[in-house]
């Protein structure tokens, strides 16, 4: 578990290093992954802790004026975030104060 920790941090500071934004895909590969769903089935806490740290990055590119429609994109592909606002299934009908499906 160890190694993994320690390949995560170098990940992280080389990011920081090269003043880069981090991806999923990147991140994946520097842990020897061979895909990101790979990546992203992992039990291992501190992948998943990385994974946040990752999603926290890309959420703030979302108030970026030249990149929140790529951050846009990678969040709702690989995070499962939507900006649609619909309600799916069947409509709620008020009875009496009492909702009936």
């Amino acid at each position: 578990m160890d190694s993994v920790r320690t390949e995560i941090e170098r990940y992280f500071e080389q990011i920081e290093q090269d003043k880069d934004v981090p991806s999923i895909g990147s991140f994946a590969y520097s842990l020897g992954f061979y895909s990101i769903g790979e990546l992203m089935a992992s039990d291992n806490d501190d992948i998943r802790r990385a994974l946040l740290k990752i999603e926290g990055a890309l959420e703030k590119l979302l108030y970026s004026k030249d990149c929140h429609n790529g951050a846009k994109h990678i969040l709702s592909v690989h995070y499962g975030w939507s900006t649609d606002n619909s309600v799916s299934g069947s409509p709620l009908i008020i009875v009496d104060d009492i909702p009936i499906a």
